[in-house]
Parts: structure tokens; sequence; C-alpha cells
């Protein structure tokens, strides 16, 4: 009868240990998200249009999913920290848009994606050329979608901008980093910057 119970404590302990070990193994495999080093030379350049000949600057990040599992509904959002004094009509939130999802201009929810093993590309902001308003327009869909942008609700009167950027998912570790935001008089002067994390 002995021999039983000792049998059977260590079936039990063995069971849990493997129910622990299973569960760090899944913890482990989970998708992580990063962002990676904003990069002037390649995050932040003119796109021409060719359907409608609009020539836009953009800065971008790449997001990149560092584990084999699919990361589940990726969001991307910009937070204003600081802004000038007469950028009052801002809100504080914005959700980003993801490159290669369609748009339009009543499109207003967050758009998510799920994101492999691999890399995407995410708009920040916008200026275009001919532009009527200096500036830039963050990268809502709604602005995205007019052909000549006008000041609406994601409109970055000229000056600088601190901004706290996102990336959340719904099954893993998400990643987050500042960036200062020049919005310009002239729209090829558009930048960004990383800040100290």
């Amino acid at each position: 009868m002995e021999t039983i119970f000792k049998i059977g404590g260590l079936a039990g302990l063995i069971s849990v240990i493997w129910l622990i070990a299973k569960d760090l193994f899944a913890f482990f495999r989970r998708p992580k998200l990063r962002l990676l080093p904003f990069d002037v030379t390649k995050d932040c350049r003119i796109f021409h249009y060719r359907h409608t000949g609009w020539d836009r600057k953009f800065t971008n990040l790449h997001v990149e999913n560092t584990r084999s599992k699919t990361a589940i509904n990726c969001l991307a959002v910009l937070t204003i920290v600081s802004r000038p004094a007469n950028a009052v009509h801002l809100e504080r939130q914005y959700y980003l848009h993801w490159a290669d999802v369609d748009y339009s201009a009543r499109t207003t929810e967050a758009q998510p994606i799920n994101l492999g093993k691999g890399q995407r590309r995410l708009d920040v902001v916008f200026s275009q050329d001919n532009q009527q308003f200096p500036g830039c327009w963050i990268t809502i869909p709604f602005a995205l979608s007019e052909a000549q942008p006008r000041p609406n609700q994601a409109y970055l009167p000229p000056g600088e901008y601190e901004v706290e950027i996102a990336i959340s998912l719904d099954n893993g570790q998400g990643d987050k980093r500042k960036y200062k935001i020049t919005s310009p008089s002239r729209w090829s002067d558009l930048s960004m910057a990383e800040t100290k994390r």
C-alpha cells in the first residue's frame, strides 16, 4: 500500500512539472513585436501615387515579429506627449495606419492586422506636394483619403511634437518608443527622430 502512495505522489509531481514546463514553453513562444530603430534614410521618404499623381512624404516605422507564432490583432497608437501652443484641436491618441491596408474617408476606427514572423511598415505622418496648409497629418484613414488634406483632427500645424508610439497585440508582447516629429512649413521638410528611451 505504501508503494502505491509513493508512485501516486511521484506521478502527481511529474504531472505538475509537465504542466509548468508546457506553460513556460507556450509563454516563450508567444509573439514578440519590436519597433525597429528609426532610420531617416529609409523611413522618411517621398512616395509617388501613379493613379492620383500625388507626391507625399511619409515618415514610417518598421515593426518586427521576432517569433514564429503569428501576432493577432496588432494595433499601433500614437499618443501626443507635448505639442506647440497653437495645436489646441488635437485629440490625445490616434490609431495609425499599417501600410498596404485599404482605407477610405469613412474609416475612423482601428484597423488591426495579423503579423507573422518578419516585418511590416507602419505609416506615422505625411505631408503632400502643393498642400494648401503648412504642416503635416497623422496617418489616420480619413486624412490619407483626402486629395487635398485640410486642417482636420489629424492636422499638425508647423512645430515640434513629442509623441509615443505603442504597438499592442492580443496574444503576446508589444513595444513602445518616443519620437520627435517636426511638422514643416514646407512639405518636403517633414522629419522625425527617435528620442531617448
